[in-house]
């Protein structure tokens, strides 16, 4: 990073502290002394970013039914408002062409928490199978889902070289083409074996997909180990003073098209430190003072909110601040001011997700001290 504008930075932050700090209590001769301050690091999660895997068919049609199945296995997707889905798209290599897959067997298994007399967690997973899919629209931190399909029910793909696997946000039903928000995808020239049957298959990219390697921005790729690696680390504080809390944060990634990020606080159980309530603080903007909100900060829009903040060539974000006052959110007076509240978190939201429903995307997350929480 350049060092001026790193320094730069480090001034913006510093002044967004001081002014957040000053703006709402100052001392007075007969209150020398304001409300104590305290600071918490933030630390990366990437907990549940979209992840899995897809096994491709036969390059050709071949006499082998088994090596003609086309499976996508994915976790950590959102659940998606009425009207909207996911839906899964074939092409060859040039990604010129795509043909929706169809006639699927979607299983999808969802996995609930539970806790027995001595306190210990129970997990518990149920199965539901779907025939006959074209997409589906079902999300949450704790379902995995396995999309299942033959060539032979991909319309008009005949003996197309499927080389290219990709998954959409779709608003109709019966779209004929993917839309715009492509966000996971696979290839075949990326797989993780050679050759067919298992190990034609490929760890999925996260971000917003290109027709080429050279113009695909992966925000996120599956590991080995099933998780999703998040190829940048971001760093920040949470500040709370009194009844105002801010977060300072940089070094982010810009968001694949059609997410942003937004922040929330969690508040805990008082006797079994369980979470009970969640507030949203909103969505990100771009340090003090100008305090521009970074909602269309997302990968490939047209119009850029704050060029000095949100890097094109670099596709990262700078920094982002959040301020709130507890007096503004009911769920947070009390005293002190945000009794109770354990968990400060960044997220990754989809566009198409309810707003203020926290996903399950976690980037960055603060555990905030009993000195905090009233404890």
């Amino acid at each position: 990073m350049n060092m001026k504008r790193l320094l730069l930075l480090s001034a913006i932050t510093a002044i967004g502290v001081t002014a957040a700090a000053c703006a709402d209590e100052r001392s007075i001769t007969t209150e020398p002394v304001g409300a104590l301050g305290f600071g918490i690091n933030l630390a990366k999660q990437s907990t549940n970013l979209p992840r899995g895997y897809i096994r491709f068919p036969s390059a050709v049609p071949s006499a082998t039914p088994s090596n003609d199945s086309l499976i996508v296995v994915l976790r950590g997707l959102d659940t998606l408002p009425a009207g909207s889905s996911y839906a899964v798209w074939v092409a060859d290599d040039s990604s010129t062409t795509w043909f929706r897959a169809t006639g699927a067997r979607l299983t999808a298994v969802r996995t609930d928490t539970s806790f027995n007399a001595a306190g210990d967690p129970v997990f518990t997973p149920t199965t539901f199978v779907s025939t006959d899919v074209s997409g589906f629209s079902n999300g949450g931190a704790g379902e995995s889902f396995r999309f299942a399909t033959s060539r032979a029910s991909i319309a008009n793909v005949a003996a197309t070289n499927i080389g290219v696997a990709l998954v959409t946000i779709e608003t109709s039903a019966a779209a004929t083409t993917p839309s715009n928000n492509r966000i996971i995808w696979a290839r075949r020239s990326e797989r993780n074996g050679t050759g067919g049957g298992a190990n034609d298959s490929s760890f999925v990219r996260f971000g917003t997909f290109g027709k080429s390697v050279a113009l695909q921005y992966a925000y996120s790729v599956t590991t080995n180990a099933g998780a999703a690696n998040l190829l940048i680390t971001p760093r920040g504080r949470v500040e709370v003073r009194g009844p105002v809390m801010v977060l300072n944060d940089s070094n982010y990634m810009r968001p694949p098209a059609g997410y942003y990020y937004a922040a929330y606080a969690i508040k805990f159980d008082t006797l079994q430190g369980r979470f009970q309530d969640t507030v949203y603080l909103g969505r990100r903007t771009t340090p003090f003072p100008e305090q521009i909100s970074l909602y269309d900060a997302d990968f490939g829009q047209s119009s850029n909110p704050a060029p000095n903040i949100v890097l094109e060539a670099s596709r990262t974000i700078l920094g982002m601040r959040t301020r709130v006052s507890a007096d503004s959110l009911p769920k947070a007076r009390g005293t002190p001011p945000w009794k109770e509240f354990g968990l400060v978190a960044v997220t990754l939201e989809s566009k198409r997700s309810v707003e203020g429903k926290m996903g399950s995307s976690i980037i960055m997350q603060a555990f905030l001290p009993k000195s905090i929480r009233g404890r």
